[in-house]
């Protein structure tokens, strides 16, 4: 059953994706997995259009701020660092459909 399912962690690297963030971490919360077992975490890699006020606001996501662009591989191993499920999804902001 679904209490064995393991536990996932979605992360995402952004940068200025404020106009599509808040879509995209409802589409996330949307998923149909068993509560507790999804985490979101996002980083805002230097944006500079409001990102990072956004993602400190809320309390399902994890979330890591940089002020200064370092690029979305150092974005990712930064939060891989932080990741402790045995599942890492990786996403973007973009949402279809």
């Amino acid at each position: 059953g679904v209490a064995h399912w393991p536990e996932v962690t979605v992360v995402m690297a952004t940068y200025n994706e404020h106009a599509r963030l808040e879509r995209k971490l409802q589409n996330l919360q949307a998923l149909d997995y068993p509560a507790g077992k999804l985490q979101v975490m996002v980083v805002s890699d230097g944006s500079t259009d409001g990102s990072a006020a956004l993602l400190a606001a809320r309390t399902d996501v994890r979330s890591i701020a940089y002020p200064q662009r370092r690029g979305k591989p150092h974005a990712l191993n930064r939060a891989l660092e932080q990741v402790r499920s045995p599942v890492v999804v990786s996403a973007t902001a973009v949402v279809r459909g």
